[in-house]
């Protein structure tokens, strides 16, 4: 056993025993479960190819400083129709599949996680027996709109970058062969994919995997924030001093003086554009084309807003009893 997988054994050890498992639901102890190892899931966001989650967010939610991502309705219909995903791969290919319904740890490296949809039986032979997994063949089932642009050409491996990135770790940790991905695109569309091993992405993956697990998860030191709300959260306070910009930052100041330029130029626009089409509209609720449809709407809409103006007229000693004073950071150009 390598050091890594020592400190690691340590750290899940000193986890597990700061928690009663016993008393969590099933849905409680799969979420705490991710938080012993880095998963597919995780990948693409530690290596900034989710367009959805940060490198600070993946850390936030295996430190336990956050709960799991609330899962919104696309995430949640995926998880419904996961099993009609996986049925349909079963009847166009004819492979029986078993469903694995626990994380799966690396043999040697076991903060490598994986939570993966189905595993393929090969030869005839049951892909799981006494808990070891035998097959070298997985399968993802994912769930897309019909606009969705990220998936190309079918029985390829042109998927969305973080999808295969989690096919891609799936491989490593289990040590199998191919991944297939069964997609249903726009609840009407069935698609299959396949993602094949890769070495060298492999390795580096694995590595940047290793080092945000050692020395930020374990270590207990966030990753520099990637987003914006990210770093006005993590730099709240100002010190007074002066700090040099670089080249870099100094490029970055003139590149973003001549965005917010253009963007209050194309605001103007914009105003004149809804400027005419409100004045088309008149006191019509409605503007529709030719043909009938509805192209734009401008209706009434009530709404109830706390007038804390005639608040404070009416009752000042109590608004100054709940005044608090907040400070934020302006930044200015």
């Amino acid at each position: 056993m390598d050091i890594d997988a020592k400190i690691h054994n340590e750290y899940v050890t000193n986890l597990a025993a700061q928690h009663n498992v016993a008393e969590m639901s099933e849905e409680e102890a799969w979420h705490f479960n991710r938080r012993m190892g880095m998963g597919g899931s995780d990948i693409g966001a530690i290596l900034g190819l989710n367009p959805y989650k940060t490198p600070l967010q993946v850390w936030k939610e295996k430190v336990g400083e956050v709960g799991p991502d609330q899962a919104g309705e696309a995430a949640y219909w995926g998880t419904q129709l996961e099993p009609v995903v996986a049925q349909e791969y079963t009847k166009r290919t004819g492979h029986k599949i078993q469903r694995i319904n626990r994380v799966i740890h690396h043999a040697d490296m076991p903060w490598m996680a994986a939570n993966i949809d189905r595993i393929i039986w090969q030869n005839g032979k049951a892909p799981v027996v006494k808990n070891k997994i035998r097959s070298k063949h997985l399968l993802e089932c994912k769930t897309a709109s019909p606009f969705a642009k990220e998936w190309g050409e079918e029985n390829t491996d042109e998927i969305p970058h973080s999808y295969w990135l989690q096919c891609t770790w799936y491989l490593a940790t289990l040590n199998a062969d191919i991944c297939d991905v069964a997609l249903l695109k726009g609840g009407q569309q069935y698609l299959q994919y396949r993602v094949e091993r890769n070495p060298q992405v492999e390795t580096m993956m694995i590595e940047r995997a290793r080092q945000f697990w050692v020395d930020h998860v374990i270590a207990g030191v966030p990753p520099e924030p990637t987003a914006l709300n990210e770093v006005n959260e993590f730099f709240k306070k100002d010190n007074g001093q002066s700090v040099l910009a670089d080249h870099e930052t100094q490029v970055s100041i003139e590149k973003l003086k001549e965005l917010k330029s253009k963007i209050k130029a194309l605001e103007k626009l914009a105003d004149v554009h809804e400027t005419k089409i409100k004045k088309c509209l008149g006191e019509a609720a409605n503007l529709i084309d030719n043909h009938g449809n509805k192209i734009a709407t401008w209706k009434a809409q009530n709404s109830n807003r706390f007038d804390g103006k005639g608040f404070k007229a009416a009752h000042p000693a109590l608004a100054k009893k709940f005044m608090k004073q907040n400070q934020s950071r302006v930044f200015r150009l």
